[in-house]
């Protein structure tokens, strides 16, 4: 029985480091272009992070009235460098455009490029 446990966590170990590649479809610079219109964010709060699997800058866009629904916006192009620290609370505007693959994450997480046109601290 251990063996079967064991060989079942190994397996899932492969999967999950595999869906961790970085997205080699696009790059920051020109993700937008990547995929369709999902939905247009304006003055929205949210939280910037380094996401270490994908390799890029993410902001954290949560649903209000919900806790835990959040949009996770691959950010296209570059943040200034004050906004980079993880954590930096940002109030943002922008495109949330199709992500082509969405990566291991909680349910109630979905993946999206994220195109802003404003990006200020909060």
């Amino acid at each position: 029985m251990k063996k079967i446990v064991y060989y079942g966590l190994a397996a899932w170990l492969v999967g999950a480091a595999a869906s961790c590649q970085k997205d080699a479809d696009a790059t920051p610079g020109d993700c937008a272009a990547a995929g369709k219109i999902v939905k247009t964010v304006t003055a929205a709060a949210g939280t910037v992070f380094f996401n270490t699997a994908l390799q890029q800058y993410v902001i954290a866009l949560p649903e209000p009235g919900t806790i835990d629904v959040v949009d996770y916006g691959v950010v296209c192009g570059t943040l200034p460098s004050a906004l980079l620290p993880p954590g930096t609370k940002v109030r943002v505007s922008g495109t949330l455009r199709e992500f082509n693959s969405q990566p291991v994450a909680p349910a109630g997480a979905t993946f999206y490029y994220f195109e802003p046109t404003q990006v200020a601290p909060l």
